[in-house]
């Protein structure tokens, strides 16, 4: 029976009984705590292909939980995570993801994460959960260039008491989410949207520059929502996979 499990010590252990994404609107569907990305990819030494790394030039993943410098072309690392990502909703590693969101960062010399991000402890029938916190620096005139992956939710898609999965509801979710992405400087800070309802798919592929602030923290926030406007996969439910927070040292 495949179960939701997380990939890293930093984010908390779920159960099936575990926390529902909350509905935005009157008769969403409650699904079950979600699980987020599975084992990294395996790095492999560059190859001398199209698309290598420049000297000096350094590609970094930001998945939920962790940064990986990745060692493979950025052409070749990012197309092989893409069909990693697609086989990962649909259950074929280790489990049925809520949505999240990954980066690629193209022209940062270093990124680490330095918060893992987490669920924090169940209060008053919700969860404090806290994002992601990621530290770049050697970032060209500021402007951060990435690719970004976002995925549709299959979480509640798959029954565990019959172990099948719902195929007719997801193809259905995939045909019909829209993805936005913004990025803000903190709370209260004004939101910019970087991809507006685009279309969603499997794996939402978008190449992004974003600039950073150069005084505090730079958001990327993700988000999936249907053609009626009712959010499936937001920070609203979680943060964490969903929200990610850049630090810029400014050089």
């Amino acid at each position: 029976m495949k179960r939701m499990v997380f990939l890293s010590a930093a984010l908390a252990a779920m159960t099936s009984t575990a926390r529902a994404e909350p509905a935005v609107r009157q008769g969403q569907a409650q699904p079950s705590r979600p699980r987020f990305s599975g084992p990294i990819a395996p790095i492999t030494k560059p190859v001398a292909l199209q698309g290598q790394a420049q000297p000096g030039q350094r590609l970094f993943r930001v998945e939920p939980g962790e940064t990986v410098r990745v060692r493979q072309p950025p052409a070749v690392a990012i197309e092989k995570r893409f069909r990693w990502l697609e086989a990962e909703v649909r259950g074929d590693h280790d489990g049925y993801p809520a949505a999240f969101q990954e980066l690629f960062l193209k022209n940062a010399s270093n990124a680490v994460t330095v918060k893992p991000g987490d669920y924090g402890q169940q209060k008053n029938g919700g969860y404090a959960d806290s994002p992601q916190v990621v530290k770049v620096s050697g970032v060209p005139n500021g402007v951060l260039e990435m690719t970004h992956f976002g995925t549709v939710s299959t979480h509640d898609l798959f029954n565990e008491t019959t172990e099948k999965f719902n195929e007719a509801k997801f193809k259905e979710r995939v045909n019909d989410d829209r993805v936005a992405i913004s990025y803000d400087y903190g709370a209260g800070t004004q939101r910019q949207r970087l991809v507006n309802l685009g279309l969603g798919g499997v794996v939402a592929k978008n190449d992004l520059k974003v600039p950073l602030n150069p005084k505090g923290i730079t958001r990327i926030i993700y988000e999936r929502q249907n053609t009626a406007g009712v959010v499936v996969g937001g920070t609203g439910g979680y943060t964490m996979g969903r929200e990610v927070h850049l630090e810029w040292d400014g050089k």
